[in-house]
Parts: C-alpha cells; structure tokens; sequence
C-alpha cells in the first residue's frame, strides 16, 4: 500500500483474510482494518484522479467557448474591415447573422451601433454558455458528494436504530 498500488494490495490482503478463515486464524481485526483502509485510500486515489479530469475538461470546454465567441467576433471584424477569405472554414453563429452586415460599413475605428450590439450580443452568449456550463459541472458535483454521503448517512441511522433497540 506504501506504494499506492491498492488493486494488487487489496487481491493479497483478501488472499490472506480467506486463508485466515480456511485455517481458523484469528488475527482479530488486523486484516480487515487493512482492507478497509485500502479500500478507503484506492477511492480515494480514483475520486481524485476524477476530480482532475473533471477540472481539466471544464477547463477546456470554458476554453472552446471563448474561442468560439472570438471566432465569431472575429468574422465580423473581418467583414468589417472588407478582409474576406482569412479565415477559412469559419461558420457564423445560429443567433448573429452575418448577412445582416452590411458592406457600407468599413470604418474599423468607429464600430456603429449596430455592430457594437452584435458584438456584445456573442460576448453575453459567451458568458451565458460559460455560466451554464459551470453550473453544471456544479451540480454534478453536489450529486456525487450527496452520493458518496447518503451511505455515510444510512449507516449512522443504523447504528441508531440498532442501539436504540438493543436497549
């Protein structure tokens, strides 16, 4: 277990624990308080391993969409200014319509109005999507924490129980 390999620890440790038995050893609760703590520290390694996974794809989705948002921003700078063909395979967003820029505007030091409310619209998008999504990934993560306390919970309201009847 000193070198976190729980899986190989836990085989051998429930390898001895039924030859205990098989033999009729009584090692009292040494065995199985090992086993108990190895099971404790293996969850443990894993919640943490999908802790970082769960940060690290937050991380990147968050990414995907401020990119995203620059992309179309970008589009629209781009048809501004009347640079055309610079970015290739780049798709307008579902909610701002490229075409309803018009090619009249080429002025990129003063942004008309117009403009300026299509470009605060994909930022308020941006950050809809973004605050979404983090609450999301915090509802996920309430969820697995009810989840892991709930057995907590059942096994005190047992011990309760059990103490209250034995009374």
């Amino acid at each position: 277990m000193g070198l976190n390999q729980y899986e190989e620890a836990l085989t051998r440790l429930v390898h001895a624990h039924n030859l205990a038995l098989e033999q009729h050893r009584n090692f009292g609760d040494d065995i199985t308080s090992v086993i108990r703590l190895a099971r404790k520290k293996r969850f443990e390694a894993m919640d943490e391993d999908r802790k970082k996974e769960e940060i690290s794809l937050q991380v990147y989705l968050n990414n995907l969409i401020m990119e995203d948002a620059a992309r179309q921003k970008q589009v629209i700078l781009s048809k501004l200014s009347g640079i055309n063909g610079s970015l290739p395979n780049v798709e307008p967003t579902k909610n701002v319509s490229i075409d309803l820029l018009s090619a009249e505007d080429n002025n990129f030091e003063n942004i008309s109005p117009k403009y300026q409310e299509i470009l605060s619209k994909i930022d308020n998008t941006a950050q809809k999507y973004i605050s979404e999504l983090n609450e999301l990934f915090c509802k996920v993560g309430n969820c697995i924490i009810l989840r892991i306390l709930m057995p907590h919970h059942v096994l005190c309201m047992q011990s309760y129980i059990w103490n209250v009847v034995s009374q």
